[in-house]
């Protein structure tokens, strides 16, 4: 009931580009589709990506213990640096229909000399520039340019809240060092009267540093960070495997500790699962029933390597197509993309999608409440009529495939 034909949908959804070619329309008409896509009715994707995260520096001046360019990579790893000119010829266009853009990979965004290119080329367009740093290297000069370039949010990493832990864990790195540097931008973002970059720390929980989660956030508090968002440290060495915490009662613990004082101090505190263990095999239980399974990145969200590579997330070896090369919608609707969408909507989950926690059952609450946000977002745009009803058809459409499937209408929904 899901084999879609390609040609009918795509000139359904895109044959009309012109009359959202207009900047803002462009990004409207994509959000639209984006969220049919996210009923997971089809293995063929209607949108452009609305999430791009680029690798635009592989290249590092710091030693992480957990990082995968040491524990998996190891000599396998080139250091490297995104081409601005490509960026900008084939990403460039695809940010007008994008909502995000994160402009970083395994390495430290701010040793590419173009960097802040990248920035001007995703804010011209009109979509969100995020990048994620090490710290080091925000020094005054730095920061005046990330200010002025109107980046929308920058993540410091800080995997710990004393000089012990953060250097251990973060070699070259100086926990001082990167906290004065951070209050350096604050001060400076406030001073000339912006709101922008926000600024977000992001955390590894892992045993070293699994006692420090309060005071991170203690800590974010005094840098003026407005969130901080921790995840599983993913171990990629199997030797490391005793410093993972993932899914133990110390590690709820010291989440929910970290959460309540978030509350307390004005903090957002969020957790993320990350996939602790890509390097497992499979446990029996995990090899089970088959359960058909959403993952919104396999939809909508492209990863691109520095030579313009393409794939859904990090986990994944295989590539879609190459950015610098292919047609975005050969990349979008390529056979290896619609091949991983058909899995995870029939149950067959790829090993690489097993235990993530990106990936979760397909629910027709899930379904249901996508096209209602579809339908939410389209009422809510500056598209023609016209438009409005082609659209109105293509959801109409989906929510058909969502009766046929679970076998009643909306109004039988469970609570």
């Amino acid at each position: 009931m899901y084999e879609v034909d390609l040609g009918t949908m795509m000139s359904t959804a895109h044959g009309h580009a012109a009359a959202a070619s207009a900047p803002g329309l462009e990004r409207q008409h994509n959000a639209v589709l984006t969220q049919i896509d996210m009923s997971c009715t089809s293995d063929v994707a209607l949108a452009l990506p609305a999430q791009h995260y680029v690798s635009t520096s592989d290249a590092c001046n710091i030693e992480c213990h957990y990082c995968p360019r040491q524990s998996y990579y190891g000599d396998r790893w080139e250091n490297g640096f995104l081409p601005v000119e490509a960026f900008r010829e084939k990403l460039g266009p695809l940010a007008r229909a994008a909502q995000l853009f994160g402009l970083y990979g395994l390495g430290e965004p701010f040793l590419h000399r173009d960097f802040f290119e990248f920035v001007r080329v995703v804010k011209e367009a009109g979509a969100m520039a995020l990048t994620n740093c090490h710290g080091m290297s925000l020094r005054p000069k730095v920061n005046e340019h990330i200010i002025a370039s109107g980046l929308d949010r920058l993540n410091v990493s800080m995997d710990g809240a004393t000089e012990e832990t953060f250097n251990l864990l973060r070699e070259k790195a100086d926990l001082e060092t990167v906290k004065r540097q951070v209050k350096d931008l604050v001060a400076r973002r406030d001073a000339a009267g912006r709101m922008a970059p926000v600024v977000y720390l992001a955390a590894m929980i892992n045993a070293e540093n699994i006692g420090e989660l309060p005071e991170m956030v203690r800590m974010a508090k005094e840098l003026g960070a407005e969130q901080i968002d921790f995840s599983d440290t993913v171990i990629c060495n199997p030797e490391d495997l005793e410093s993972s915490v993932s899914g133990l009662p110390i590690m709820w613990e010291k989440i929910d500790e970290a959460k309540a004082l978030g509350r307390e101090l004005g903090v957002r505190v969020e957790y993320s699962l990350q996939k602790p263990f890509p390097w497992r095999p499979i446990p029996p239980a995990e090899q089970a029933e088959p359960c058909p399974q959403v993952c919104e990145l396999a939809w909508g969200t492209w990863l691109v390597g520095k030579r313009g590579e393409v794939k859904p997330c990090c986990f994944i070896e295989w590539e879609y197509g190459n950015a610098f090369t292919d047609e975005p919608q050969r990349i979008q609707n390529g056979p290896e993309a619609r091949e991983l969408r058909r899995r995870l909507m029939s149950g067959d989950i790829p090993r690489e999608c097993r235990g993530c926690g990106c990936a979760q059952p397909l629910t027709e609450r899930h379904q249901r409440q996508a096209l209602d946000r579809a339908e939410e977002l389209l009422q809510a745009t500056e598209m023609s009529e016209a438009e409005r009803a082609r659209l109105r058809e293509i959801i109409a459409g989906r929510r058909a495939l969502v009766d046929a499937r679970w076998g009643h209408t909306a109004a039988h929904v469970p609570a």
